[in-house]
């Protein structure tokens, strides 16, 4: 894969009726791109070198603020 690949981190989730979301996000995630598995964030990706940032959605909401 070449440089200059964008991806983001996708947040593990479990459900949990004690959080106001109904959701609780775990301390671990996984590479949009590659699916590789880490217990943090990292701005590159160390499987597939891809350049990390912000999830499609969250990106969408700062455009429109």
């Amino acid at each position: 894969m070449a440089y200059g690949k964008r991806a983001y981190w996708i947040h593990d989730t479990r459900e949990s009726e004690g959080s106001v979301s109904g959701v609780f996000y775990l301390p671990s995630c996984t590479c949009s791109n590659c699916s590789y598995h880490s217990t943090m964030e990292k701005k590159i990706c160390p499987s597939c070198r891809a350049q990390m940032g912000p999830q499609p959605s969250e990106a969408a909401k700062k455009a429109s603020d």
